[in-house]
């Protein structure tokens, strides 16, 4: 598949920003991930996400 395809925009964002988007993310559990991210939730083992 070509990621490039269906990229419509790039930017930074904010957590609560990322939380109330509407729009299709990938990972979906990207705002779960993030969070989970920034206060030290995640464990020390690479994560298996989805397709």
């Amino acid at each position: 598949m070509n990621e490039k395809a269906g990229l419509i925009e790039h930017r930074w964002w904010a957590l609560h920003d990322l939380r109330r988007c509407n729009d299709k993310l990938l990972p979906p559990a990207l705002p779960t991930l993030l969070h989970d991210l920034l206060t030290n939730r995640l464990g020390p083992e690479p994560l298996a996400l989805a397709d």
